[in-house]
C-alpha cells in the first residue's frame, strides 16, 4: 500500500485560539459576576464561578450572593461551624461591592471542586 504524499499549505497550520476560560484570570471581578449572573446554566457561568472561587470569593447558597472576607479588617471570631467578621458582598441588584459585618455559617457556603 502506497500513501500519496500531499503538501499542506502553511495557512492551514494555524493554532486555534485558547478557550475563553484561559483568559478569565485577567478579567475584573465585575466581569466574572456579569458572566455568572447573566449566563445561567452555561459553561461560562461555571468557569466564572471557578475563577471567583480561585480569587477567594465564596457563594452563599441561602443569600445567593458572592462574598469575600475583608482583608483590611481583623477577624472577630471563628469556630468549627461559623466565622464572624467583616465581609464584602457583591450585590447584583445595585452592581456594587458592599462591606458589612456578618456571621458566615460554613454549611451555607457552596463547596467547589477544583
Amino acid at each position: 500500500d502506497v500513501e500519496a504524499e500531499f503538501h499542506v499549505p502553511a495557512c492551514y497550520n494555524v493554532q486555534p485560539p485558547p478557550p475563553p476560560q484561559a483568559k478569565l484570570s485577567s478579567v475584573l471581578d465585575e466581569t466574572l459576576f456579569y458572566m455568572f449572573y447573566s449566563m445561567p446554566r452555561d459553561a461560562l457561568q461555571d468557569a466564572a464561578a471557578i475563577e471567583l472561587y480561585n480569587r477567594h470569593w465564596r457563594y452563599h447558597k441561602e443569600l445567593r450572593l458572592w462574598l469575600i472576607k475583608d482583608q483590611s479588617s481583623s477577624e472577630q471570631s471563628k469556630t468549627p461551624t461559623f466565622e464572624r467578621g467583616t465581609y464584602i458582598f457583591f450585590d447584583p441588584n445595585s452592581w456594587e461591592k458592599v462591606k458589612k459585618d456578618f456571621i458566615v455559617m460554613y454549611d451555607a457556603l457552596e463547596e467547589r471542586r477544583q
